[in-house]
């Protein structure tokens, strides 16, 4: 993975419950769109008739293992979403965003593998969420007045 991928965990950051749905089905999205990419692809790079002997679908050096690894990590995915659809499952909003956040990288390492390949990924590059500058502001705020709170207490 690069560098950025996945990028660092904020020190505070708020997150409700529906912002992490939102990401939940911000990226399902982004996965629906490359399934897709992914089925258009190994039908054009279907070697001969498809099949081979034993009537088994098979496909060019590479994109079986690729279809494989794929549909493995979508099952899994489709897992994580379903479990997170909805707003009172999301309770535990940090630790859901950073889950995204990882399955994010997955997904761009996934769409690169594909470009090694000869295929094309249609849609945009996911994107990963930024800290709240709210929450960033607050912070500041709360250690400038614990920090004043003590220097004043020292002093008597």
């Amino acid at each position: 993975m690069s560098a950025t991928c996945p990028p660092p965990e904020p020190f505070f950051d708020v997150v409700t419950p529906g912002q992490a749905k939102d990401e939940v089905l911000a990226l399902n999205a982004a996965v629906s769109i490359f399934d897709a990419d992914v089925a258009r692809e190994l039908r054009a790079h279907l070697v001969g008739r498809g099949y081979d002997e034993a009537g088994n679908l098979t496909y060019e050096p590479g994109w079986s293992n690729f279809n494989l690894s794929w549909s493995a990590w979508l099952a899994a995915w489709q897992v994580f979403s379903e479990a997170h659809d909805e707003w009172p499952e999301n309770l535990d909003s940090a630790s859901i965003i950073r889950q995204v956040e990882l399955r994010k990288c997955e997904l761009i390492e996934y769409r690169k593998r594909m470009r090694a390949l000869g295929g094309s990924p249609t849609g945009p590059e996911p994107v990963f969420t930024q800290p709240s500058e709210v929450a960033g502001g607050l912070v500041t705020l709360a250690l400038v007045g614990i920090g004043a709170y003590v220097i004043v207490n020292l002093r008597k």
